[in-house]
């Protein structure tokens, strides 16, 4: 599942990302690439793979916004190039004391955030749709794969284990990368 890091082909392909909120709790935003592919038996399929990470904590979302960029600009990516990122439907709502909410604080940073929509926070049949997306494609090689510079997106997949109250849901507090990789896939068709 994890392959080399690469150059996305903006031209033929789409890219959409995915964007789990945390200020304490790590933060997390991943982009992927999703191609269409011919196998040699001429069967068509998607494959989507994931290329860019920025992982961390303790930053507002106007200290995020230009270090997503910069991280876009080293893949020749911007986010005119970006279909949709979808992240955690919490962002999108004010605070209880009114404040901003956080899309509206990453807008305001960068226009480019109008991209964010919200994700699906339905986590076992997005987790189901993952690992869907982990089985190995008509080419042989997986439908999804993630570039072995997304470091703690692969270490979560790793680390990953079901919850033993609810066994088809994961347990933990550190699945960000998993949780806005989930909304991600789990908006494909």
């Amino acid at each position: 599942h994890v392959c080399n890091p690469f150059m996305p082909n903006l031209k033929q392909n789409i890219i959409i990302g995915g964007l789990d909120w945390g200020f304490t709790a790590p933060f997390s935003l991943h982009l992927l690439e999703v191609s269409r592919v011919v196998d040699q038996g001429g069967k068509m399929f998607y494959r989507a793979r994931t290329f860019l990470e920025v992982y961390g904590t303790q930053r507002t979302p106007a200290e995020w916004a230009p270090e997503i960029t910069r991280a876009m600009e080293l893949y020749g990516t911007r986010f005119k190039d970006i279909a949709s990122i979808y992240a955690d439907p919490a962002i999108f709502n004010k605070g209880q004391d009114g404040s901003v909410a956080i899309r509206d604080q990453f807008i305001k940073a960068n226009e480019g955030f109008r991209k964010l929509k919200k994700g699906s926070n339905d986590r076992i049949p997005g987790w189901v749709q993952m690992r869907n997306w982990m089985r190995i494609a008509p080419d042989g090689l997986p439908y999804w794969q993630i570039t072995s510079n997304c470091k703690h997106l692969i270490k979560e997949i790793i680390e990953a284990t079901f919850d033993e109250n609810h066994p088809e849901d994961l347990a933990g507090e550190f699945d960000h990368g998993l949780d806005e990789s989930r909304y991600a896939l789990k908006s494909l068709k």
